[in-house]
């Protein structure tokens, strides 16, 4: 359901943001997968990152079917997907450490004991944002991996959602949270530019 008009092509570049990120682990659905890369788009996240350890990421080939992007509605061209396929524990052990040397906090949306509400997760460093499948869930390596556990709060007595729309609940709680604080979120100049010659068809 639409409510407004499209933002344009520079307030959208202004917009995104690479300070809050999406990694999503073994999700292999194609309409899931469609629904989470417009869900980051339409909050202006710039990076999906996407793990494939138990199944691959059913991404389809070439042309792409008009199911999968009547669903993205062309946020594929626009969400940079990053894909990895870790041989074992100990490389994906390393590739989260990756990320925490580039800055981020490692967040595993879970319902294990020692989680924090949404509500009360804060913005103040950049965020790494980790779901698995609404069946298992992260694995082992990546719970221990992430600095905290995160659980959207429930007001029933259904315990898991969709994971789509996990993110999307997420990401709605999150971004409002990143604009009113501290970090300079926005991507530099040059990023705007590449991103807007790309967008536009120029690159």
């Amino acid at each position: 359901m639409s409510h407004t008009r499209p933002i344009d092509l520079d307030t959208a570049v202004k917009n995104r943001t690479r300070a809050l990120s999406v990694l999503i682990e073994d999700v292999y659905q194609a309409h899931n997968a469609a629904s989470i890369i417009r869900t980051c788009d339409h909050h202006g996240i710039q990076d999906l990152h996407v793990v494939e350890t138990r199944n691959r990421f059913n991404w389809p080939e070439p042309p792409l079917p008009a199911d999968f992007v009547d669903t993205t509605e062309g946020a594929w061209r626009r969400v940079t997907i990053h894909r990895y396929q870790p041989a074992d524990t100990t490389a994906l052990t390393a590739l989260m450490n990756g990320f925490k040397q580039e800055g981020y906090r490692i967040a595993a949306t879970s319902l294990r004991p020692g989680y924090v509400e949404l509500t009360e997760c804060t913005m103040d460093e950049k965020l790494l944002l980790c779901f698995g499948t609404e069946e298992h869930g992260l694995s082992e390596t990546l719970h221990a991996a992430a600095d905290v556990a995160v659980r959207i709060p429930m007001f029933g007595m259904t315990q898991s959602l969709n994971v789509s729309v996990s993110v999307a609940l997420c990401l709605h709680e999150l971004r409002r949270k990143l604009e009113a604080g501290p970090l300079d979120w926005a991507l530099d100049a040059a990023e705007q530019r590449q991103l807007k010659a790309t967008w536009s068809g120029e690159a």
